[in-house]
């Protein structure tokens, strides 16, 4: 879980959620209200969790999947995305570029 550079609080999984819609301007601690930002590592690690969803698609498209179990497919893939972006947040007190 990932913990505040400023403080040295874990955040829980729920809060990990919640904060990723805001990662865009950085996101406050709850515990000591400083801004977070993701560092360059896990914006990378995040672009190639978010791709699983895509890369699924040829295979979902040879095999002639059904769509009502490839929207199945993608969602489970997705919620999956949703489950392991709280593991790879790292945090950090400066905001940095992707690249």
């Amino acid at each position: 879980m990932p913990v505040c550079q400023n403080c040295g609080s874990q955040w829980t999984w729920s809060e990990s959620i919640k904060k990723s819609f805001q990662f865009y301007n950085g996101a406050k601690c709850q515990y000591c209200g400083e801004k977070q930002f993701q560092t360059q590592k896990t914006m990378r690690k995040v672009s190639l969790i978010t791709m699983i969803p895509l890369l699924m698609l040829p295979f979902v498209v040879g095999f002639e999947v059904p769509i009502g179990i490839a929207l199945i497919i993608f969602v489970a893939a997705e919620f999956l995305c949703l489950l392991l972006f709280p593991r790879v947040l790292e945090l950090s007190n400066e905001e940095h570029p992707l690249w």
